[in-house]
């Protein structure tokens, strides 16, 4: 068996990479990882530090931003009002107040976008189009506070970018939960497999188990290969990989998943699939698919983007030209630049994407697997849905909701059976068993009475005694297994 290359994945997300020779998966992931690297910290605080920062930054560029708002909004009181040298010098320095607190959000927020647009050679992109109207909305302000021009857009330039980098920030803060996400779902939790050959039993990595060989699996840990159970019998609960809540029986001859976790027994399996080749595996691969396919909604943003761009440069030069021709050099400078302010392609390069990056995380959180992004934009036109198992409606716990006794059977009544039940399930943590304690105590049940000679029955159930009546526990038809266990329990223990 040939094992999958390696692909690079981004520096900052680590999510797989589309495109070679690239460092980074996004513009928002290069912007995380410049401010890291211009930081005071550990490069391995990961990528939730790099997050922090920059939210720490956009956070005082916010607060700049509305002092740029304020002097604006003074400069609008005063336009029609400067007859005076004493208001021409106020609108001087409110000008100045204005330029001085743009400054810093400027240096705080625009570098690193330049940076990445220059780093990524993103030059047709929503990027170079915001970079163009907030620079042109600076720029001519600056003109015409030092020259005494008609009006200054800073507060302009200082919340475009603003909120640009908001939306850097949450789009870069989604991606990181739907990784982490990601890697919950499909993490090894057991990072060694006991492998028992001829020289017995001895503990080796996941990775080094090889198709063919015999694994031992004890109660609590997990599977750590696909295939066929050899000896012994358990429950097992992989609702991680199906969906189902409820324990499933595994035998001699069963076949069993990697990530399903053994609730009691112990099961001998032989390795049919081993790591790169289980049925997890490929849910991996399906799932960083999804992390790194782009869905069609937001590849054609990126396409208009780049044909937008050029179109809107031309058309502000056309209108500037125009107006300039008509009305004077400044008055069509300020009509490209309104142009270009109006063309800003903010809902189709943030909120595309950062809207799928939410609902896939969101999805995953809630156990929904989705193999792509435009999984989620055929699913908006779907009028039916078919659902294949219950596990797909349950919210992840068993509850009891009746208790039969069936006529003419023990003389005991539905809480008397719960409560011997009940009692039965205290040294047992099936599923099951918390759900038959659960349903004692909400029906306001006192203290449960002792077990004696308790025995859980390896993928059957559990049975002891209770009040001096030996009983037993578990599914309809399993006392042919329950009594050759006890058989081969009796033979083991010896005379």
């Amino acid at each position: 068996m040939t094992a999958r290359p390696e692909r690079a994945g981004c520096e900052h997300c680590g999510l797989p990479l589309t495109r070679s020779g690239r460092r980074f998966c996004c513009s928002g992931c290069y912007v995380a990882a410049h401010l890291l690297s211009r930081g005071d910290g550990d490069a391995q605080d990961g990528p939730r530090r790099t997050s922090d920062r920059l939210l720490a930054r956009l956070v005082l560029s916010a607060f700049l931003s509305m002092g740029v708002m304020v002097f604006s909004l003074s400069l609008y009181g005063l336009e029609g009002r400067v007859d005076s040298e004493a208001g021409e010098a106020l609108q001087g320095l409110t000008r100045l107040g204005a330029l001085a607190l743009s400054l810093p959000v400027l240096f705080l927020l625009g570098v690193p976008l330049v940076d990445a647009v220059v780093a990524m050679r993103r030059w047709l992109s929503a990027d170079v189009l915001i970079l163009a109207g907030t620079g042109a909305a600076w720029c001519v302000s600056l003109w015409n506070t030092f020259t005494d021009g008609p009006t200054v857009y800073y507060e302009t330039a200082t919340m475009v970018l603003v909120l640009v980098t908001l939306g850097r920030w949450l789009e870069v803060r989604a991606r990181e939960r739907a990784r982490d996400r990601l890697t919950s779902l499909v993490a090894d939790r057991s990072p060694d497999a006991t492998v028992v050959d001829a020289a017995g039993e001895r503990s080796v990595a996941v990775d080094d188990v090889r198709v063919g060989e015999r694994v031992r699996v004890r109660p609590g840990e997990e599977v750590p290969v696909d295939g066929v159970v050899l000896e012994g019998r358990s429950f097992l609960d992989a609702s991680s990989l199906t969906g189902e809540e409820t324990p499933a029986a595994a035998a001699a001859g069963d076949r069993v998943l990697s990530g399903a976790r053994v609730l009691d027994g112990s099961l001998l399996v032989r390795a049919d699939s081993v790591r790169g080749a289980r049925v997890r595996d490929e849910i991996e691969r399906l799932l960083s698919e999804a992390l790194t396919a782009r869905p069609a909604l937001v590849r054609t943003a990126d396409r208009a983007a780049r044909v937008f761009l050029p179109a809107v440069l031309l058309l502000a030069v056309g209108a500037a030209a125009w107006r300039g021709w008509r009305l004077g050099p400044e008055q069509g400078l300020l009509t490209g630049l309104s142009v270009v302010l109006i063309a800003c392609p903010c809902a189709l390069g943030l909120a595309t994407p950062l809207a799928f990056w939410v609902a896939l995380g969101e999805a995953w959180r809630r156990g929904v697997l989705v193999r792509g992004g435009d999984v989620l934009e055929r699913l908006a036109r779907a009028r039916h849905a078919f659902l294949d198992k219950t596990g797909t409606l349950t919210t992840g716990g068993l509850e009891l909701v009746g208790v039969d006794v069936p006529a003419g059977g023990a003389p005991l009544d539905a809480s008397a059976v719960l409560r011997l039940a009940a009692a039965l399930e205290q040294g047992s943590e099936h599923p099951i068993g918390r759900a038959v304690r659960a349903a004692w105590r909400a029906r306001g049940g006192g203290d449960l009475p002792a077990v004696e000679e308790f025995r859980a029955v390896p993928g059957v159930g559990v049975e002891g005694t209770v009040d001096g009546r030996p009983l037993r526990l578990g599914r309809a038809g399993d006392d042919a297994a329950a009594g050759a266990d006890r058989r081969r329990a009796g033979r083991r223990a010896g005379p």
